[in-house]
């Protein structure tokens, strides 16, 4: 059976959480055996070395390898009974964890588990708020159950440059989205991630959200512009003379060909 690879934020979540444990030294995850990050991280001023365990020999001699107060976390997808007790003795709970995203993301916001409104969204969104944790960490959820709008609210947050956490409705992200930086933020996003939290905001915040946020990943030109711009375009009572309707096609393609 093929093992999936685990997202670099999941991992550096678990580095994170083998040096607060302290106990043990080394951690085995169920992963496809790769890793195209750093081989080192630091988490605390520790040094967490982060191996691909492709078989016993290779998973044992990074442990006997690892550097006196060091940290080892190996990307394994042997089972247990090959790696033997030469190696899980030296591991956490001496045994290959099956790491979950979802945990990780609960666990480093101090929940007990995440609401299932944010599980529905996909797995997306678990790895993004891994892989865009900040170097504080995320606040502390709220209640013991991790909500989906305060946690996309984070990470939107996040990845606009704003403070973690911040109070959103539609006005205040026009106001952030007006500035430069926010909007080359977002324009330097992962395509798909700006998808995703664009169909939120939508959601959570009202259509004109998601119109600024479309405008801010396609112009440098100030989004509170735009909406002047489709104000006049789209007059309340209806009507449009032809320079108009030539000028709505052309402005649509601003964001993203939404009629």
């Amino acid at each position: 059976m093929t093992v999936p690879a685990v997202s670099p934020g999941l991992v550096a979540e678990r580095a994170r959480a083998l040096v607060d444990r302290g106990r043990e030294r080394v951690a085995l995850l169920r992963s496809a055996p790769q890793w195209s990050g750093p081989p080192s991280l630091t988490v605390e001023g520790h040094t967490v070395h982060v191996r691909p365990g492709v078989s016993q020999l290779a998973v044992l001699t990074a442990c006997v390898d690892l550097p006196d107060g060091d940290f080892l976390v190996v990307l394994t997808d042997r089972p247990e009974r090959d790696l033997g007790d030469a190696v899980l003795t030296r591991a956490v709970g001496r045994t290959v964890e099956r790491p979950d995203d979802w945990d990780a993301v609960a666990g480093m916001t101090g929940a007990r588990d995440v609401d299932a409104a944010l599980r529905r969204h996909g797995r997306w969104a678990a790895t993004a708020l891994l892989d865009h944790r900040p170097e504080t960490g995320w606040p502390a959820a709220a209640t013991d159950v991790l909500m989906a709008d305060e946690a996309l609210g984070w990470l939107l947050a996040r990845l606009l440059r704003q403070p973690v956490p911040t109070e959103w409705d539609a006005v205040r992200l026009v106001e952030v989205l007006n500035t430069l930086p926010a909007r080359s933020a977002w324009a330097a996003t992962d395509e798909q991630l700006r998808r995703h939290l664009t169909r939120w905001a939508a959601d959570a915040l009202g259509p004109q959200a998601r119109l600024a946020l479309l405008a801010a990943q396609t112009t440098a030109v100030s989004v509170v512009a735009l909406g002047l711009a489709l104000d006049v375009l789209w007059p309340t009572d209806g009507t449009a003379e032809p320079d108009q309707l030539i000028a709505r096609g052309k402005i649509e393609t601003t964001f993203g060909g939404s009629r």
